[in-house]
């Protein structure tokens, strides 16, 4: 469901002329790391984009997000936005998300949901959720 999620946005900001890197906790049946595609546009990165999305086995454990990527999420340069795709809201997640907004950083949060069916998440981060019906993708 999150793969096809990131895939669409993914599509959407390139076809707008965005810069797209992609970072997941999906291991790579290819290279079994944790998925990561470098910033760039254009058909290629899309091409690169898909292909790392269709590699990543969902029948294996996905790396905790929080740990893989929280240096590179902190360190990374002013002027991104970020955009978290994720149907989960566990602590470590909030945490480090707090951690990135408490820096002024930008960010959005795609949440996929089944109908209607809202979690409650604390409302200092409401303001950045767009919720996305996950059988349809469509927010």
């Amino acid at each position: 469901m999150c793969l096809r999620i990131c895939a669409a946005l993914s599509a959407y900001f390139i076809a707008q002329g965005t810069r797209v890197s992609l970072d997941g906790n999906g291991v790579d049946v290819i290279s079994n790391a944790p998925v990561r595609i470098e910033a760039g546009a254009g058909n290629g990165q899309m091409d690169q984009i898909y292909r790392a999305l269709a590699r990543v086995d969902t029948a294996k454990e996905r790396v905790d997000f929080t740990k893989a990527f929280r240096e590179k999420l902190l360190n990374e340069s002013d002027g991104t936005i970020t955009f978290f795709v994720s149907a989960n809201a566990y602590d470590d997640l909030l945490n480090l998300i707090r951690e990135y907004q408490d820096m002024g950083k930008e960010y959005v949060w795609f949440y996929p949901v089944l109908k209607h069916e809202k979690p409650p998440l604390p409302q200092w981060v409401e303001p950045h959720v767009r919720w996305v019906n996950a059988r349809d993708g469509k927010a």
